[in-house]
Protein backbone atom coordinates (compact mmCIF):
# COMPACT_ATOMS: atom_id res chain seq x y z
CA UNK A 1 0.00 0.00 0.00
CA UNK A 2 1.22 3.43 -0.65
CA UNK A 3 0.70 6.29 1.77
CA UNK A 4 0.98 10.01 0.77
CA UNK A 5 0.58 10.70 -3.09
CA UNK A 6 0.85 7.47 -5.25
CA UNK A 7 2.03 9.45 -8.47
CA UNK A 8 4.94 10.82 -6.23
CA UNK A 9 5.82 7.15 -5.01
CA UNK A 10 5.59 6.30 -9.19
CA UNK A 11 7.72 9.06 -10.05
CA UNK A 12 10.62 7.84 -7.42
CA UNK A 13 10.46 3.97 -8.49
CA UNK A 14 10.73 4.99 -12.11
CA UNK A 15 13.53 7.33 -11.18
CA UNK A 16 15.53 4.62 -9.18
CA UNK A 17 14.04 1.80 -11.95
CA UNK A 18 12.71 -0.34 -9.20
CA UNK A 19 9.50 -1.96 -11.71
CA UNK A 20 9.07 -4.37 -8.68
CA UNK A 21 7.79 -1.53 -6.63
CA UNK A 22 5.92 -0.36 -9.55
CA UNK A 23 4.10 -4.16 -10.67
CA UNK A 24 1.60 -4.45 -8.04
CA UNK A 25 -0.07 -1.14 -8.34
CA UNK A 26 -1.65 -2.72 -11.63
CA UNK A 27 -3.86 -4.41 -9.53
CA UNK A 28 -5.14 -1.46 -7.29
CA UNK A 29 -8.67 -0.54 -7.92
CA UNK A 30 -8.09 2.47 -8.69
CA UNK A 31 -7.91 3.57 -12.53
CA UNK A 32 -5.66 6.48 -12.49
CA UNK A 33 -3.30 4.71 -10.53
CA UNK A 34 -3.44 2.00 -12.77
CA UNK A 35 -2.61 3.83 -15.91
CA UNK A 36 0.43 5.68 -14.03
CA UNK A 37 1.76 2.37 -13.15
CA UNK A 38 1.47 1.19 -16.55
CA UNK A 39 3.08 4.64 -18.01
CA UNK A 40 5.90 3.97 -15.18
CA UNK A 41 6.58 0.36 -16.18
CA UNK A 42 6.95 1.96 -20.17
CA UNK A 43 9.56 3.97 -18.74
CA UNK A 44 11.51 1.78 -16.45
CA UNK A 45 11.64 -0.75 -19.47
CA UNK A 46 13.30 -4.08 -18.03
CA UNK A 47 12.17 -7.48 -18.46
CA UNK A 48 9.89 -7.80 -15.53
CA UNK A 49 7.79 -4.65 -16.77
CA UNK A 50 7.40 -6.14 -20.42
CA UNK A 51 6.07 -9.40 -18.38
CA UNK A 52 4.01 -7.18 -15.89
CA UNK A 53 1.84 -5.24 -19.07
CA UNK A 54 1.25 -8.50 -21.61
CA UNK A 55 -1.92 -9.22 -19.87
CA UNK A 56 -3.12 -6.21 -19.61
CA UNK A 57 -3.48 -5.99 -23.47
CA UNK A 58 -6.55 -8.25 -22.93
CA UNK A 59 -7.76 -6.20 -20.01
CA UNK A 60 -11.39 -5.38 -20.14
CA UNK A 61 -10.59 -1.58 -20.23
CA UNK A 62 -9.85 -0.46 -23.34
CA UNK A 63 -8.05 2.71 -21.70
CA UNK A 64 -6.21 0.02 -20.00
CA UNK A 65 -5.36 -2.01 -22.97
CA UNK A 66 -4.52 1.24 -24.63
CA UNK A 67 -1.94 2.90 -22.30
CA UNK A 68 -0.37 -1.00 -22.36
CA UNK A 69 0.13 -0.56 -26.41
CA UNK A 70 1.61 3.40 -25.62
CA UNK A 71 3.74 1.80 -22.54
CA UNK A 72 5.11 -1.24 -25.30
CA UNK A 73 6.00 0.89 -27.81
CA UNK A 74 8.11 3.57 -25.47
CA UNK A 75 9.70 0.28 -24.50
CA UNK A 76 10.87 -0.44 -28.31
CA UNK A 77 11.63 -4.14 -27.28
CA UNK A 78 10.62 -7.35 -30.13
CA UNK A 79 9.03 -9.21 -27.75
CA UNK A 80 6.43 -6.30 -27.05
CA UNK A 81 6.35 -6.21 -31.03
CA UNK A 82 5.21 -9.17 -31.64
CA UNK A 83 2.62 -9.10 -28.82
CA UNK A 84 1.37 -6.44 -30.00
CA UNK A 85 0.99 -8.10 -33.70
CA UNK A 86 -0.68 -10.45 -32.20
CA UNK A 87 -3.17 -8.41 -30.29
CA UNK A 88 -4.56 -6.76 -33.84
CA UNK A 89 -6.11 -9.59 -34.88
CA UNK A 90 -8.17 -9.80 -32.04
CA UNK A 91 -8.60 -5.87 -30.51
CA UNK A 92 -12.10 -4.83 -31.49
CA UNK A 93 -11.35 -0.80 -29.94
CA UNK A 94 -10.46 1.78 -32.56
CA UNK A 95 -8.29 3.94 -30.19
CA UNK A 96 -7.02 0.98 -28.96
CA UNK A 97 -6.08 -0.53 -32.38
CA UNK A 98 -4.51 3.31 -33.08
CA UNK A 99 -2.11 2.86 -30.24
CA UNK A 100 -1.37 -0.62 -31.03
CA UNK A 101 -0.63 0.34 -34.58
CA UNK A 102 1.83 3.50 -33.53
CA UNK A 103 3.79 1.39 -31.37
CA UNK A 104 4.15 -0.97 -33.31
CA UNK A 105 5.53 1.70 -36.34
CA UNK A 106 7.65 3.11 -33.02
CA UNK A 107 9.70 0.05 -32.15
CA UNK A 108 10.07 -0.85 -35.73
CA UNK A 109 11.82 2.52 -36.48
CA UNK A 110 13.94 1.87 -33.37
CA UNK A 111 14.90 -1.57 -34.00
CA UNK A 112 13.69 -2.88 -37.22
CA UNK A 113 11.60 -5.87 -38.59
CA UNK A 114 10.78 -9.08 -35.67
CA UNK A 115 12.60 -11.74 -37.42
Amino acid sequence: MLFGNAADKIDGFVAKGKSQKVIPLLETKNKETRLRAIEALGKIADDHCVHALIPLLSDSDPEIRKQTAISMGDMKKDVCKTHLQNRVQIEKDHDVLDAIHDAIMRITKEVGLVK
